[in-house]
């Protein structure tokens, strides 16, 4: 990466409210988040290199990763370096050079691209912010660089907390987030549908030392961590994203009864994406999956 460019990328863009913060290891997740503000690399220097710690001005994120990437953020929990390591070396980063309208929403982000295996580019993304009387963010359309538009974002309100974002992008692939708070005005729950299926839960809980805890969970409501997509247009098959450090019976066994509970007659097969990219982790017993196959017509397969 050019040094001259690296340096303005870092150095415009920011105003007091945007400040770049210089941290962070993200490894392979199981999307437990801790939100605190104001700690620092210092109070954190015990974490080993099995956990992930990002931290900008409002929150601390902890995730169990295996498999290294690194990753910077700004005070808006945007991405401004992004660096992927294999066997200790650096194979690809991206700097993030991204510039904010004035109530620090994005409207325009680049991607300056470095890898060893395909050389350097830059990719250009665009936003358009809508905005109502009262100020408040109601439509977001994210462009190409041609600014064409390719998907679009829509919130919804109660007063002044948000209640709903839809977004929609070519191809069909629409995700819709509902929010949900209890008596005093906290957030407590979100719900992430895709294809107007339900796709996982967001959680978030107050701890004892005042951090919030935001976890996800299955839509299974289960023991594990996992996401589910079905696309109607191909009603035969459907895709789990796996967010646990390996894959085990106990898991596949959940994620196969919340299908053939809801899906027995449609779904006859499996794509569960192993996000974790150490393959010391795949799951290599057929037995289970022979059982699904021969009682249910189900495969199951794995991707990694």
């Amino acid at each position: 990466m050019d040094e001259e460019l690296e340096k303005n990328i870092i150095n415009q863009h920011y105003s007091e409210e945007i400040s770049l913060q210089k941290i962070a290891y993200k490894y392979n997740y199981r999307d437990d988040f801790y939100f605190n503000k104001g700690e620092t690399l210092e109070s954190l220097k015990d974490y080993t290199d099995m956990k992930a710690i990002s931290i900008n001005d409002d929150y601390i994120e902890e995730t169990i990763y295996y498999g290294i990437e690194e990753i910077e953020y700004n005070c808006k929990e945007d991405m401004v370096r992004e660096k992927t390591k294999r066997m200790g070396k650096v194979d690809s980063e991206i700097i993030y050079e991204n510039i904010y309208d004035e109530k620090f929403n994005l409207i325009e982000k680049r991607l300056n691209r470095h890898s060893i295996n395909t050389g350097d580019d830059v990719v250009i993304y665009l936003y358009e912010n809508i905005y109502d009387e009262n100020g408040r963010l109601m439509k977001a359309l994210s462009k190409d660089e041609n600014e064409e538009i390719y998907g679009t974002i829509d919130y919804e309100y109660d007063n002044k907390q948000l209640i709903r974002k839809e977004e929609k992008y070519k191809g069909n692939y629409n995700t819709t987030h509902y929010y949900y708070y209890n008596e005093k005005g906290i957030l407590y729950e979100e719900t992430v549908i895709i294809s107007d299926e339900i796709s996982c839960y967001y959680q978030y809980n107050t701890l004892e030392d005042g951090r919030v805890k935001k976890n996800l969970v299955n839509p299974a409501r289960g023991k594990y961590k996992w996401r589910f997509k079905y696309d109607k247009e191909d009603i035969k098959n459907c895709e789990v994203y796996m967010h646990e450090p390996i894959l085990t019976a106990d898991m596949i066994k959940e994620i196969m009864d919340y299908i053939i509970a809801n899906y027995k007659d449609t779904i006859d097969c499996v794509i569960i994406d192993i996000l974790n990219i150490n393959l010391l982790y795949r799951y290599e017993n057929p037995e289970i999956y022979n059982y699904y196959r021969d009682n249910y017509g189900i495969v199951i397969l794995e991707d990694f």
